[in-house]
């Protein structure tokens, strides 16, 4: 079973990669590329972002978030989704992970994924981790239990700098909880509560409701990303 639901989710991902190809922006004509989306049905348009200092000292969204952040949890189908399909694109260079926690269960998850950050994981291996979690099901009162999912992607990885040593570290870290509180209060920061959630720019909210499909995500993406260099260069 827990092979033809991994089946079922690949090729998902592989139709989405066939049917998705990155526009050529045109400037003169933006909606020739891409359909027109609507703020408050497409995406959610935040107020203007703050200062860093600022923003950090009211705990609001800044400038200093992440140009792209996906907000997610490794048991999540729908996430694994929209990470597969943002892997396929060129915004999976600037894509960070923030691990959510919106209900207690999705605690022991929401650790795994932030020492998987930790550790360098690629987005490919992030993809691996997730499909062990969602297929397994893992009972996390168990002991080894992130040992024991971890270990086969670290073991198989070319980066040298991922050992057994670094990942027994990482396991151990007392301060996971501390860092992961403060991913959740900057998540808290925006309006946000569901899996998975694209932040961008710090400026936009795109929800998996809004979204509708991941390869609609991708061209919601696309619009904001267009309409945001269009405004750059009308301003200067």
């Amino acid at each position: 079973m827990a092979k033809t639901f991994i089946a079922r989710l690949m090729i998902g991902c592989v139709v989405l990669a066939s049917s998705y190809s990155q526009p050529n922006y045109s400037a003169e004509n933006p909606s020739s590329v891409f359909p027109i989306f609507q703020e408050g049905v497409d995406f959610t348009e935040l107020p203007v972002k703050l200062p860093p200092a600022q923003a950090a000292a009211e705990g609001s969204p800044g400038i200093s978030d992440p140009d792209l952040v996906l907000v997610f949890w490794y048991g999540s189908e729908s996430s694994f989704q929209v990470l597969s399909a943002l892997s396929q694109t060129q915004y999976s260079d600037s894509l960070s992970l923030w691990p959510a926690v919106f209900r207690e269960r999705w605690r022991p998850a929401a650790k795994l994924a932030l020492k998987a950050n930790k550790l360098g994981l690629t987005t490919e291996q992030h993809l691996q981790l997730m499909l062990r979690v969602i297929s397994n099901k893992p009972d996390w009162s168990q002991p080894g239990t992130e040992q024991e999912l971890l270990s086969p992607i670290v073991e198989n990885t070319d980066n040298e700098q991922i050992d057994t040593e670094q990942l027994e570290l990482i396991l151990r870290d007392t301060a996971i909880p501390k860092e992961l509180k403060t991913i959740q209060n900057r998540i808290n920061s925006y309006p946000i509560s569901s899996v998975p959630t694209i932040i961008f720019k710090g400026q936009f909210v795109v929800t998996a409701e809004q979204a509708k499909t991941s390869r609609r995500l991708l061209q919601i993406l696309d619009f904001l990303n267009q309409r945001q260099y269009q405004l750059t260069n009308d301003s200067g």
